[in-house]
């Protein structure tokens, strides 16, 4: 396998995965996923200070991010993609509401579920979301002192 001399850099990736979500666009215009992964390469640009244009490329990815959630308003990407764009519009009330929409439609998404925290954090709720979480996650078992050898097996 070759390697190329110098590093991509995230930006440069970005604008890879951006060129071929858009041929899967131009493919398909009413493929949800293309239509709201590419929204997230706009709002990770923008997120991550590597966009040259924020105000534009933020419509951008809102226009794409709400074309894939009228096609597929039941796809936890879809939702978690509003979520960032809303994030970054600074409507955090929508934002999370988008995010735990993400994560009670697929609860693996763990991305949504820490952005979901995160704009708990920033709508000044995270004792009360941080205990009702808590809830929901077992914890690992304890361990049981094994009585020939002492050492400790989970229970």
């Amino acid at each position: 396998m070759v390697r190329p001399l110098a590093p991509r850099t995230a930006r440069q990736s970005r604008l890879e995965a951006r060129a071929l979500f858009e041929r899967a666009i131009a493919l398909d215009p009413r493929d949800a996923y293309a239509l709201f992964a590419a929204a997230l390469t706009y709002a990770n640009q923008i997120h991550g200070g590597t966009s040259l244009d924020p105000e534009g490329d933020l419509r951008t990815a809102s226009s794409l991010a709400e074309r894939a959630h009228a096609i597929d308003s039941n796809n936890s990407g879809c939702q978690a993609a509003l979520g960032a764009i809303r994030r970054l519009q600074r409507r955090h009330p929508e934002a999370l509401f988008h995010y735990e929409r993400a994560v009670a439609l697929n609860p693996v998404t763990h991305p949504s579920r820490a952005n979901a925290g995160f704009t708990n954090l920033l709508l000044g709720r995270a004792r009360r979301r941080r205990n009702r979480s808590s809830a929901r996650w077992p914890r690992p078992p304890k361990p049981v002192p094994s009585s020939a050898s002492g050492t400790s097996t989970p229970g």
